[in-house]
């Protein structure tokens, strides 16, 4: 038989889970003042970039997204800069 437990009784009991779910982008290992980029032509013209996970966004991660053009007049890249 199974018990029912609130949120609150199931984080008294178990420690925050491992995993870090999709790691397609650094955003664990990104400190604040770090950045990753990605090119825009590889999506769609009003793409304004992977949003944060939620678990690091709950603990304040927050990022600022620009539209930048490459040096030498480069294509478009999306850079993606953490700010908190």
């Amino acid at each position: 038989m199974f018990g029912l437990y609130t949120a609150d009784q199931i984080d008294e009991m178990f420690d925050a889970p491992r995993g870090r779910g999709n790691q397609k982008y650094p955003w664990h290992d990104m400190e604040r003042g770090m950045s990753f980029f990605i090119k825009c032509d590889e999506y769609s013209e009003n793409y304004r970039g992977p949003e944060v996970p939620v678990g690091l966004a709950e603990q304040g991660f927050v990022v600022t997204r620009e539209k930048r053009p490459a040096k030498g007049n480069g294509p478009d890249h999306i850079v993606i800069t953490r700010v908190e």
